[in-house]
Parts: structure tokens; sequence; C-alpha cells
């Protein structure tokens, strides 16, 4: 499983979308080649962006799981008689996914950049597209007016990594 996952962090984004589209929308027929018009044009490409950042995400949980399963307080549940998946889910993966949670929320930012080369490859109108053609035709309103969007999106983002730390980690609101 980790293999596929470092095979996921190494693929170009790209690349990866021209495959998908190729085998999945040349050769099969499964979804629209380019452009949008409704829902599923934006399925291939969703799922090229996921598949990107999936690796990095099951390594990062894979890490933090391990590190979290041989900490004490895991060791004095299973000694208590708490059932494995009571261990494993309330006390060890709701402790490992706050980095998750963490880097998810960071990860927002480089998202919005990257997404520029999958918008290109299948024609959707995008803000990364958006963003680099205003650049090159010196359009400031339009490059404010992309900044600041993507600055709200991280704002954002951040809200709610916060706000999923109350849910995920009882102890932060005792601290608050």
């Amino acid at each position: 499983m980790l293999v596929l996952a470092t095979l996921s962090l190494s693929l170009a984004a790209f690349w990866l979308a021209r495959m998908f589209q190729y085998w999945l929308s040349y050769k099969l027929g499964w979804f629209p080649v380019a452009g949008f018009r409704i829902f599923t044009h934006l399925l291939l490409p969703a799922g090229t962006l996921a598949l990107l950042f999936v690796g990095y995400y099951a390594q990062l949980i894979h890490s933090n799981m391990t590190e979290v399963l041989h900490s004490p307080y895991v060791r004095a549940a299973r000694a208590k008689g708490a059932p494995e998946t009571a261990v494993l889910f309330r006390h060890g993966l709701r402790n490992a996914m706050i980095p998750v949670v963490t880097i998810l929320g960071m990860d927002v930012a480089g998202l919005l950049g990257g997404v520029m080369f999958v918008e290109n490859v299948f024609s959707l109108p995008g803000i990364g597209t958006l963003a680099v053609q205003s650049v090159f035709n010196l359009d400031v309103p339009v490059i404010m007016g992309t900044v600041m969007f993507s600055a709200v999106v991280v704002v954002a983002a951040n809200l709610v990594v916060d706000v999923l730390y109350r849910w995920i980690d009882p102890r932060m609101q005792a601290a608050a």
C-alpha cells in the first residue's frame, strides 16, 4: 500500500491528467474529454487532483498512526479492556488526524496553484488559468481579484481546520 502511495507522490499533475484523459475518455469513453457543461465534466479532473494527494495523506496517516499506537494512553486503553476498534478509532485515529488536518489546511493554497495544469489539460475555465492569463495580460484588477479570492479561501480553510481541531480533540476545548 505504501508503494502505491509513494508512486502517487511522484506523478506530475499534467501527466496524470493526460493519462486519465487518454484512457478513460478517448479509449473507454467513460468521461467527457474536455470542457465544462455538466457535473460529469468535473469528475475526471477532481479524480486527478485527488489521486495526486491521496498518496501523501496515506503515508502521513500511516506514520502518525504508527506513532500514536505506541503511546501510553493507547496502551492504557488496551489495558482497561477497551475493544480494539474503540482503541483504533477513538484513541488512535482521532489523535493521528490532528497533523493531517493541519497539513490539509495548508495544502489548500498549494492546490489553488497546482490546479492550473489540470484546468489546461481538461480545458476548464478556472481560477488558476484566469490568474495566469491576467498576469500575462497585465490585467491588474483581475490579478488583485484572484489573489483576494485565494486569500479568502486559505483563511476559510484555516478557520475550518481550527473548528475541526475542537471536534477531533476534545482537550482543545478545555484549553480555550
